[in-house]
């Protein structure tokens, strides 16, 4: 945008951008709206275009696409901090806790956009044809989002309700029970005060999608759980193990400073040692 300026002696406006104030001199010129000068009306006067406009606008809605698209891909994760209180109130109350996992939990979101893949590996007839999908695959961006949004809608159907706070607990409650329900991507925890109605949820679920054998939890999310007389211990011990028969390290020495402060960062195989850093 730039200035549109009243010279007082030609009575003429000019639109520019490059504009200088000289506070010192003043000159106050009453100009109310639809003045005209020389039969031109200044309310009406053309604006000269700025080209940095249209490449800022273009910008502007890029990003805004941007940020649409972004938000069609990604889906809820529960953080660690709401899976330690959700399990806290669950052990206050005394409930028994079973884990479930989805299986192909990605394959069962329904598409929103008609999406074409090519043909795969094994299958193409050289035809130059490409596969409309009717469902969504591993590896499609708003496949995680599409699979959050149909469990959360055929949860919701269920009478459980979804926290504002976290996105990834589900909770129903009526006067006799009240079950609990924690997602994470294609896993659940479930937990209820009435084991037969758990077992009337675990059952929807089954018939809804593909799942596994219900067993009671001792594990979710690299976490050990132990139940001990009202207490619930966590632990990290068998994601430790994971770790280290990973990177092959089971048999290793411990040391008690592995690396001196000083010590350089260029390693002979950079990937490994930073993938090792990022599983801690």
């Amino acid at each position: 945008m730039g200035y549109r300026l009243l010279d007082p002696v030609t009575n003429h406006v000019v639109a520019s951008r490059n504009v200088q104030f000289n506070e010192e001199k003043k000159k106050c010129i009453s100009i109310q709206d639809g003045f005209s000068i020389e039969g031109k009306d200044l309310a009406k006067e053309e604006v000269i275009p700025d080209p940095s406009d249209a490449e800022s606008k273009s910008m502007d809605e890029s990003y805004e696409e941007n940020i649409r698209q972004r938000r069609n891909i990604y889906a809820a994760v529960i953080s660690t901090s709401s899976l330690r209180l959700v399990l806290a109130i669950i052990i206050q109350k005394n409930l028994e806790i079973y884990a479930i996992d989805v299986k192909t939990a990605f394959l069962n979101s329904d598409l929103q956009e008609t999406i074409y893949m090519e043909q795969p590996i094994g299958y193409n007839d050289n035809s130059g044809r490409v596969c409309k999908l009717l469902k969504s695959l591993y590896g499609l961006k708003q496949a995680h989002r599409q699979w959050f949004k149909r469990f959360t809608n055929f949860i919701i159907r269920l009478n459980f309700q979804q926290l504002n706070c976290e996105a990834c607990i589900f909770v129903r409650r009526s006067k006799k029970s009240e079950i609990f329900i924690v997602l994470y991507v294609d896993g659940l925890l479930i937990a209820g005060s009435d084991d037969s109605e758990v077992g009337v949820v675990i059952q929807l679920l089954r018939n809804e999608f593909g799942m596994s054998k219900t067993e009671v939890a001792n594990e979710f999310l690299g976490i050990s759980f132990e139940y001990s007389h009202n207490k619930f211990p966590l632990g990290q011990k068998a994601y430790a193990e994971k770790i280290l028969n990973k990177f092959r390290m089971v048999d290793c020495k411990l040391s008690g400073t592995p690396l001196v402060p000083s010590t350089s960062s260029n390693f002979v195989n950079g990937e490994r040692f930073h993938g090792s850093i990022v599983n801690l």
